[in-house]
Parts: structure tokens; C-alpha cells; sequence
């Protein structure tokens, strides 16, 4: 765990934050879509603690930082969408071709 700190003028907002790799940290069934799922819940909290501190009384200051910063969140969870929907296309396809290659071997 390592302390990430959001400086701007007028306060300082601080925080613990935890590294997740999605691709090979596993939850308890063995599947890495669902630590990637678990990710996007911990991204999610810290959007939303970082908006927060964004909206301060110094709001104005950072308002351009905090528009980039939605646009840029938005564009994360599309992308995690995608990935999911790719990921359920692979497994869909792979199963196909399991079940294909069976039947020719028969």
C-alpha cells in the first residue's frame, strides 16, 4: 500500500491506496474477470472520493482538472465494458471450438 496525496490550494486531500494487476490477481474462484470486476469497484470509490475532494471550497480553481478527469473516468469504465464483452466473446468461442473439435475427433 503506499499513501497517495491530492495537493491544491487550500487543502490536501489524502488517502491509502491499493495496486491491483486485473489481469493476474485472481479472486477466490480463479477468475481474473472477476478481479478486474473487484478493480473497477475500488476505481470506482476512488473517483468518487477524489470528485469529492475536487469540489471543495477552492472548486473553481480545479474545475478544469475535474472535467478532464470525469472525461477521462467515463472513458475507463467504456473500456472496462468492452473488455468484459470481449472477454464472455472469447470464452463464448473457445467453448465452440472445444465442442467442434470433439465432434470431429468422433
Amino acid at each position: 500500500q503506499e499513501l497517495a496525496r491530492l495537493e491544491f490550494r487550500g487543502g490536501t486531500h489524502s488517502k491509502k491506496c491499493v495496486k491491483m494487476d486485473p489481469i493476474t490477481e485472481d479472486n477466490d474462484d480463479g477468475d481474473p474477470l472477476n478481479a478486474s470486476v473487484k478493480h473497477v469497484e475500488l476505481e470506482q470509490q476512488d473517483y468518487q472520493d477524489t470528485i469529492d475532494a475536487l469540489s471543495g471550497p477552492k472548486a473553481k480553481i480545479v474545475e478544469p482538472f475535474r472535467l478532464e478527469y470525469e472525461k477521462l473516468y467515463k472513458a475507463l469504465l467504456r473500456s472496462h465494458e468492452s473488455e468484459k464483452r470481449l472477454t464472455k466473446k472469447i470464452r463464448d468461442l473457445n467453448a465452440e471450438i472445444t465442442g467442434t473439435a470433439q465432434g470431429v475427433q468422433t
